[in-house]
């Protein structure tokens, strides 16, 4: 959620800006200089421009949300595929390193 930068049209006039707004806007920031010292430099090219942290986590869900996804749902299928009842023990642990 993004605080209103001015609580009236007054403020905004005589440039009285909201004090939430600001202690929010030293948290956002903190928090997208780290999102940006975090990602691989690939993934930060999806995001440069991204002047807020929801924008940030947009892109990338954009990008790489679908293939999660897709990836889950598959790995979600080959699970339900499986069965324990008489399988070896080298069955089970390939089924345990697969989850």
């Amino acid at each position: 959620m993004v605080l209103p930068r001015y609580l009236t049209e007054n403020d905004r006039t005589i440039d009285n800006v909201n004090p939430e707004y600001e202690a929010w806007e030293v948290e956002h920031q903190t928090l997208l200089v780290w999102l940006h010292s975090t990602l691989l430099k690939f993934v930060l090219s999806l995001v440069l421009g991204s002047n807020h942290s929801y924008e940030v986590w947009e892109k990338i869900n954009e990008c790489f949300g679908l293939q999660t996804n897709s990836c889950a749902r598959q790995l979600r299928n080959v699970m339900r595929a499986v069965r324990l009842d008489s399988k070896t023990m080298e069955r089970y642990l390939k089924i345990k390193k697969l989850r």
